[in-house]
């Protein structure tokens, strides 16, 4: 299992946002899977099973999507994203970082850190505090931060 580091702002593991689509394929190797995109978006490159995914605008990185299971762990912050729980997560990045977007209307699946550029997702909601299901998050899309707010 590779584990990379998320730097909001920068980028993840070797990857950085702005890098060219060359120096992303001398970095990690050409990309093993290239998958489909929302309409009229290039395919994104893929590369650890699928956990690690590059979108690129004008050749150039644009968004770095993360799905952390078994074959890529994730670090924000020394946290591991897939196993500490989503409200020690969020608390963190809101009290030492950024502010997530309160009227998001995914709000509760999705948290949205537009000065971090940063966007955690989970699938569903946990049914309750025993309930392992929902209590961590599932995926990661790091892009350019917006300032403001």
């Amino acid at each position: 299992m590779d584990t990379v580091d998320v730097v909001p702002g920068t980028g993840v593991g070797p990857v950085r946002l702005g890098m060219s689509r060359a120096e992303v394929h001398a970095t990690l190797g050409h990309p093993p899977q290239t998958l489909a995109s929302a309409p009229g978006e290039p395919p994104a490159e893929a590369w650890n099973e699928g956990a690690l995914r590059v979108h690129y605008v004008a050749d150039s990185v644009e968004r770095i999507e993360l799905h952390p299971g078994p074959a890529l762990r994730a670090l924000l912050d020394g946290r591991d994203v897939s196993t500490t729980r989503v409200t020690e997560l969020v608390r963190h990045l809101y009290s030492t970082r950024a502010h997530y977007d309160p009227n998001d209307p995914e709000l509760g699946y999705r948290f949205h850190f537009p000065q971090l550029g940063l966007t955690l997702r989970r699938v569903k909601l946990p049914e309750g505090p025993n309930d392992s299901e929902g209590q961590s998050f599932t995926s990661l899309t790091l892009g350019r931060p917006v300032s403001g707010r």
